[in-house]
């Protein structure tokens, strides 16, 4: 994990010369000491993970041959429910048949919620929401309301947007501390959509593609370590100067 310094720590240094009682100078040596582990407090902090994920790199296979929809479960660490990944080269093809041919933002492949139904993702580790696109696939005027939970089941945060079928609408949270996203679609009316005069499909699915979202910063066990060696030698230094009194 890449380690970075986002705070500049000046260390005040220690005066020999007014510091030379025997008092003083134990004094300078433990303030010198913990300012030394506050330096290696920020400098072992490791830096917050950024994410987008694009779902063009799902294989897009049954074991056996090339699908153009498959079914996503597990994906760039996260758990996904009763989302799809599916390939939007056909659909780019047929443009003007459905709104999945106008979703795409990167690449050609798109998540959208199987059958219109409430479709979830959850992460073992806490993350920040930042961003995603949203395009309704049959519907004017779709409606996707979208729920935040924490791990401990409570509710973060929730916003209810309005799609459409004509391209990607990108909508921005900044919501932290996120465990569980849940996407609840419903509303709208039907942009009927048609080939020689046959709809060619209807429904409440919305394509999402592009998310981003931040990892929360957890400290390595090593740096941990190394803090907590620091602050007992800081804690030793301060008895001992009492003891000497």
């Amino acid at each position: 994990m890449k380690r970075s310094l986002s705070t500049v720590v000046r260390i005040k240094p220690v005066n020999l010369a007014t510091d030379s009682a025997p008092g003083s100078r134990k004094k300078g040596q433990l303030t010198a000491t913990v300012a030394l582990t506050g330096l290696l407090v920020l400098s072992l902090r490791p830096a917050a993970k950024a994410q987008v994920i694009t779902f063009d790199n799902v294989a897009l296979t049954d074991g056996i041959r090339t699908v153009q929809t498959i079914q996503l479960t597990t994906y760039e660490g996260l758990t996904w429910n009763n989302f799809f990944v599916q390939n939007n080269a056909s659909e780019l093809a047929s443009a003007g048949l459905n709104g999945y041919a106008n979703s795409a933002v990167s690449g050609d492949d798109i998540a959208y919620n199987g059958a219109g139904k409430p479709a979830s993702i959850t992460s073992p580790q806490p993350f920040t929401l930042d961003w995603l696109y949203l395009t309704s696939a049959w519907n004017d005027g779709l409606k996707v309301r979208i729920d935040a939970y924490n791990s401990s089941g409570a509710q973060i945060d929730e916003t209810t947007e309005v799609v459409g079928v004509s391209g990607p609408t990108q909508f921005t949270f900044d919501w932290s501390d996120v465990s569980l996203l849940l996407f609840t679609s419903y509303g709208g009316t039907p942009h009927s959509f048609s080939a020689n005069g046959i709809a060619t499909g209807m429904g409440e699915e919305f394509a999402l593609d592009n998310l981003d979202i931040t990892d929360a910063a957890v400290p390595e066990p090593g740096a941990c370590t190394l803090l907590a060696g620091l602050s007992l030698a800081g804690m030793a230094l301060l008895r001992r100067r009492r003891f000497r009194r």
